[in-house]
């Protein structure tokens, strides 16, 4: 069973869900969820986000695709001559304006992530 990382307000699970970050302006983009919290997540991506704008966050859970939205908050920058998910841009997320029905899906997404052996949650987004 996996455990929570680091030390704050909720629970971390790491994980390598597919995400679809939608900002308010401009195309899509599509990334990689990190790890995740009731408060926010991090995500890899292959563009520099801005930072301070809402994002709308598509996830995939069990039982389909569900929005959230994250405001981007901090960034990390890719690592020179890295490859993989160290040569993509690092954005931490602050979840804001979370409604009851998006609320419910996000703590289901935790509960499969802290009950799942690492790994097991690498569906191809939906």
């Amino acid at each position: 069973m996996p455990t929570p990382t680091g030390t704050r307000r909720h629970p971390r699970y790491e994980t390598s869900l597919p995400v679809k970050l939608i900002p308010p302006q401009g195309e899509p983009i599509s990334g990689t969820m990190l790890n995740v919290s009731r408060g926010g997540m991090l995500v890899a991506i292959p563009l520099e986000p801005d930072l301070n704008w809402i994002y709308q966050i598509e996830v995939s859970d069990s039982r389909g695709v569900f929005r959230l939205h994250g405001e981007a908050l901090r960034l990390h920058l890719p690592r020179r001559g890295a490859s993989g998910t160290d040569a993509l841009f690092k954005v931490g997320f602050e979840f804001v304006g979370t409604d009851a029905a998006a609320g419910q899906r996000l703590d289901q997404l935790l509960a499969e992530l802290s009950a799942s052996p690492p790994g097991v949650h690498t569906e191809p987004w939906r």
